[in-house]
């Protein structure tokens, strides 16, 4: 048994050996993704704004372009104005409403009844109302480029704060064409 023992405490120190490089590496990537995220939002949109170009071929055959990017979350706390914002100015169809009732294992026939045979089963169907994320995004991307070319009057703009939303210009890089062989 002593001689299992032994096994067992190796086992354990590879374990924690183990437990600490995943660590590590976990840290290393984080790291490394900031730095790409600094170089995509930050660094090279900010030079080729300098550089007065929003696409440019390289030596390398590579192609960099800048784009508005836009990172939006509408937060539970903004959510009831949120909605009431897009309906007032025309753009209600953007939130979908959706209905979701839970069963017990039990209960598989139930869940395939009708929705109008909820209430007379005496279940409460949980409605939620959301906003693909997708689609926030095209849309304040679109209504952005749209403020670009006609500036709304002031305190008309979109309320991006509203919309947890925070437009960036971002830097693709696309590997070269690869000639037909």
């Amino acid at each position: 048994m002593s001689a299992r023992l032994g096994e067992l405490t190796a086992l354990c120190a590879q374990l924690r050996d183990a437990e600490r490089a995943v660590e590590a590496a976990e840290k290393e990537l984080k790291a490394r993704k900031a730095d790409a995220r600094r170089l995509v939002e930050e660094d090279i949109p900010g030079l080729m704004t300098e550089l007065g170009v929003s696409k440019l071929k390289l030596e390398t055959g590579e192609e960099v372009s800048v784009a508005l990017e836009v990172y939006a979350s509408i937060t539970a706390a903004n959510q009831a104005e949120a909605f009431r914002w897009l309906e007032e100015h025309g753009f209600g169809s953007l939130i979908k409403t959706g209905v979701t009732v839970r069963y017990g294992r039990e209960q598989v026939e139930a869940a395939l009844a009708l929705a109008e045979e909820l209430g007379t089963r005496g279940l409460t169907p949980e409605v939620q109302q959301e906003v693909h994320g997708q689609t926030l995004k095209a849309f304040l991307r679109e209504r952005l480029a749209a403020e670009a070319a006609t500036p709304p009057e002031p305190g008309q703009g979109l309320p991006l704060e509203l919309f947890g939303a925070r437009p960036v210009q971002t830097a693709k890089l696309k590997a070269p064409k690869r000639s037909a062989a």
